[in-house]
């Protein structure tokens, strides 16, 4: 490559600021037009190059893809023309950040450094193949980056797949970058779009250890070390599922590659970098095995010589008892039958297993969840919301399908305090697991601490706002959600499975014909309902999920403590819902209702009471009419009860007296889901009511507190 001429004061239009670079075809200077201050990159082709055809319809055809290409990774074109018989391109300034003098200057990137910056790259290149065009010059000098926008330049190599045209120099040099090209590009073959996997999985190589996988200092040196394929050896701080995707990527062959872009951006997105600050915990490898009686399954005991065996062929006693093909069988099949659910655990994503409890008739379900880490030789089973004690045998039951027994837990996630997410943890840790630890907040610690527990075991989560590692080598985020519904609340994220679970935020009430684990547009009501009960403010949601707005890595499945689990589309949508929804201290208006409302409120109960009329031998309407404490608020017109005032408190009080004088939980649940329904329609709050369906007393007392707790005396 010659010398760069002196600078020019201008070009064309525009006047010349400064040299940015100079490439093999071109100079790209910084550059202002005289009536505007916006700095600008022109690419202007060198001058002895302009009579060279193929070159010149090289650099046109480069102008012409960036202007029709609308990618954001991709550096657009703004426009273009010819000067004295050169081409240009005016392009957006990014101020020369180059990957290259970035390395050379700063040494290797981190994990996370590494990985924003390649997904990005990886994006572009998924865009170019799905259009049927590969870029064939992945290398740092064409990666350019702007804070965390990262842009890939320089499609002057770009062509069609399979496209016949030229592949070679005139001195028959193969075009590309020795070191980024892979094999079938230096024999001047067709490139594919695995051709740009092996460019962007060299690059990836490079940015974490500042080298090649196929070093050398001449064209010659550089092809000898491709022929003899073996990538030089990766640093030992590099994941060894990063080396797996890597490994691949930069495989000499082409077939033994990812096929395309598509496919290396969908492992390189799924796979989650752990951040440099995570902060490790010591956690004891393997806690001390307790079995108390009635815990075990009909398995084989282990052999004696089992502690001799190697890892893979260990019959080792806490791997799955039901095979994991049958688990996700089971998920994908939606579990349509009932009886199935109650008795077996679902694994709804990899390692990861649904063990609640689902009481036919019933709408409000817990959620306990198991998650099995496995490293080389370490494993960590986690307990993600054991729930009450009194679901407490199903659980252990379903969990000792997957580990054998409760003594194979190594700790507890609890989200808050509540009976019915945490009262067990006494149980499991004074009879069954007493060696694991328990994860929560401080604040929620403070009220569990009285299931008699040890602190010795407790991990504050809040110490670790951007995560914590296992002994496996996984690593977990903690996500705050204060006031949702506690103080404490604690969201706990995995980025290996890209499942966060969220306690009481998307928990919902479950229409009890509800079919299988995963949510769909019929959940909305429940859910709708469940946070005007229990969510104080409106302020109080929208902060939790901007919390996960932030989270540094895709959400791909939400798993709440109650209700449905939630993924695909229904994510983001139930995200808005929340966002937008009243709750709490927002929808306190129940003293000011305006006609229109009360007569809404009496076409709530009166579908509640046509609900169930003919499944039961009462008068409703005239029970209600009777009672002492809906005196003034209810009259009868045309056979149909009206309420005059206090809407919301009038149907609650109502639930609650033809709770007491049906006493069928059966007809009461269908009367609940009705009044959960109408109240959406009409947008009106949902009325607070008792939901574990315990009988009419506890549901009376219980629901007397939920009152008082929105302000209603």
């Amino acid at each position: 490559m010659s010398n760069p001429p002196p600078i020019p004061d201008a070009f064309g239009p525009f006047q010349i600021v400064r040299l940015l670079g100079a490439g093999a075809m071109a100079h790209v200077y910084e550059v202002v037009r005289p009536d505007s201050s916006t700095r600008y990159a022109l690419k202007v082709m060198r001058k002895e190059l302009c009579g060279r055809e193929a070159i010149v319809k090289r650099f046109q055809r480069e102008i012409r893809l960036a202007k029709e290409l609308d990618h954001p990774n991709l550096l657009s074109v703004v426009e273009s023309g010819i000067e004295n018989g050169q081409p240009w391109a005016l392009m957006p300034l990014i101020e020369d950040k180059k990957l290259d003098k970035m390395i050379k200057r700063e040494g290797p990137l981190g994990l996370e450094d590494a990985h924003g910056i390649m997904i990005q790259v990886i994006d572009a290149l998924r865009y170019l193949h799905k259009r049927n065009l590969c870029h064939r010059d992945i290398k740092p000098e064409n990666v350019l980056f702007d804070g965390h926008d990262v842009y890939l330049t320089d499609l002057g190599l770009a062509m069609e797949v399979g496209s016949t045209e030229e592949r070679l120099t005139h001195h028959n040099n193969p075009l590309g970058t020795p070191g980024f090209m892979p094999l079938e590009q230096w024999r001047g073959e067709s490139i594919g779009p695995c051709g740009d996997v092996f460019g962007a999985g060299v690059l990836w190589y490079y940015l974490l250890m500042g080298r090649l996988p196929y070093p050398g200092k001449t064209t010659a040196s550089f092809l000898q070390r491709l022929l003899e394929g073996e990538a030089e050896p990766f640093d030992a701080h590099i994941p060894d599922q990063l080396v797996q995707i890597l490994s691949k990527a930069i495989a000499v062959h082409a077939y033994d590659r990812f096929a395309d872009a598509r496919v290396f951006y969908h492992i390189a997105k799924n796979y989650q970098p752990q951040p440099t600050d995570v902060q490790r915990l010591s956690f004891p490898s393997e806690p001390t095995i307790h079995e108390p009686p009635g815990t075990q399954l009909d398995t084989q005991p282990a052999t004696p010589q089992r502690k001799e065996q190697p890892m893979s062929q260990q019959n080792d006693d806490r791997r799955p008892l039901m095979s994991q093909s049958v688990a996700r069988k089971a998920a994908s099949s939606e579990l349509k039958d009932a009886r199935k659910l109650a008795i077996l655990p679902v694994e709804f994503a990899e390692n990861s297993y649904w063990v609640g409890k689902r009481t036919p008739n019933e709408i409000f379900y817990a959620n306990p969840y198991l998650r099995c880490f496995e490293g080389k030789n370490e494993r960590f089973n986690l307990l993600i919301d054991p729930g009450s004690s009194m679901d407490f045998s199903v659980v252990q039951t379903k969990c000792a399908r997957i580990i054998q027994n409760m003594s194979n837990i190594s700790a507890i996630f609890i989200n808050h305090q509540d009976p019915d997410v945490a009262s067990s943890v006494g149980v499991i840790m004074g009879r069954h697991a007493p060696n694991a630890y328990t994860m929560c907040t401080e604040d929620t610690w403070r009220l569990i601490q009285y299931h008699n527990i040890s602190r010795d075991r407790f991990l504050a989560l809040e110490k670790y706002p951007r995560g914590f590692s296992l002994p496996t080598e996984d690593w977990l985020l903690p996500v705050p959600s204060p006031f949702c519904h506690f103080v404490g609340a604690m969201m706990l994220y995995d980025p290996q499975t890209k499942v966060l679970y969220t306690g009481d935020l998307f928990g919902g009430l479950t229409n009890k014909d509800a079919v299988g684990l995963w949510a769909d547009e019929s959940d909305w009501i429940g859910m709708r309902a469940f946070h005007q009960i229990y969510m104080p403010t409106r302020a109080a949601v929208q902060h939790a999920l901007t919390n996960i707005d932030n989270i540094d890595g895709p959400v791909e499945i939400i798993a709440p403590q109650h209700g449905r689990l939630i993924r695909g589309e229904w994510i983001k949508e139930f995200k808005e819902r929340l966002r937008r929804l009243p709750v709490g201290l927002d929808i306190i208006t129940d003293r000011m209702a305006s006609p229109e409302e009360l007569s809404a409120w009496s076409t709530v109960l009166e579908r509640a009471i046509e609900s169930i009329t003919a499944l039961v031998d009462i008068d409703l309407r005239a029970a209600l009419l009777e009672d002492p404490e809906l005196k003034g608020l209810l009259k009868l017109e045309n056979g149909k009860l009206v309420i005059t005032a206090l809407g919301k408190f009038t149907v609650e009080h109502s639930l609650r007296a033809l709770a007491s004088a049906i006493n069928d939980m059966d007809v009461m649940s269908m009367m609940k889901y009705e009044i959960i329904f109408a109240t959406s329609e009409f947008d009106l709050p949902t009325p607070a009511m008792e939901l574990d369906e315990d009988g009419p007393s506890k549901d009376a007392a219980g629901l007397g507190s939920m009152l008082g707790s929105v302000g209603i005396d």
